[in-house]
């Protein structure tokens, strides 16, 4: 009985330690930096992943060859499905309608582009970052080219 009443004091600790933690975020990266630093350079590593370019030669192919090519991109996929859930923090978010159903877009995009690339799929890897660009380009118009 003592340890169960031992136990039950640490818990009781314990809960009021982290009832006291600041739950603020640091969200000093303001929205302009956290795009041009974090999120499109992510954006752009997925975008330039997969094309294939017709010339006089023929079609070449460009896609990721190595597994450590393939990990770089697991990288950039995962920066952005976590990005979806930097740009909802109250410090960032323009608003709760659109700007969050985009947010949860990049999200959702990004994790169907680690999906694909985790299975070495450059079809579907391309389908995504296709789709990403959508997302990408239809908050941009509403929010950073309005008009």
């Amino acid at each position: 009985m003592k340890i169960v009443k031992l136990l039950f004091i640490i818990f009781v600790i314990l809960l009021q330690a982290c009832a006291s933690v600041d739950t603020k975020y640091n969200t000093d990266l303001k929205l302009p930096q956290l795009m041009e630093w974090v999120i499109d350079p992510a954006a752009d590593a997925i975008f330039d992943s997969v094309g294939w370019i017709s010339n006089e030669n023929g079609v070449i192919e460009k896609s990721p060859k190595t597994d450590e090519e393939w990990d770089q991109l697991k990288n950039h996929a995962a920066i952005l499905i976590e990005s979806g859930n930097l740009l909802m923090l109250d410090a960032r978010a323009v608003d709760k309608g659109d700007w969050f159903k985009f947010s949860r877009a990049l999200s959702a995009v990004g994790q169907k582009t680690l999906d694909s690339i985790i299975a070495h799929d450059k079809e579907e890897l391309f389908k995504n970052g296709s789709m990403m660009d959508t997302v990408c380009e239809n908050c941009h118009l509403k929010y950073a080219h309005p008009g």
